[in-house]
């Protein structure tokens, strides 16, 4: 709103939307910031879980080569 103070004319309305362009920018940036962590969080869940489930498989697969080792000594296919 338009104010006339001891013939000056100051205009507020500038000072107000630079303020708010301040702070959309702020919480833009926070919330960039935790999208990111949270898209990496779960990248590192998937991570982990592939290689327990790696791990466990190749462990099972052992436990099987040594009950029965003559597994690998077929002939054919």
């Amino acid at each position: 709103m338009w104010s006339i103070t001891k013939n000056k004319l100051t205009n507020n309305k500038g000072a107000a939307l630079i303020t708010a362009y301040f702070v959309i920018t702020s919480l833009l940036t926070l919330i960039t910031g935790f999208a990111i962590s949270s898209v990496n969080e779960l990248s590192l869940a998937r991570r982990y879980r592939d290689s327990a489930a790696a791990f466990w498989l190749a462990e099972a697969g052992n436990n099987q080569f040594l009950q029965d080792t003559t597994m690998l000594d077929s002939t054919g296919e």
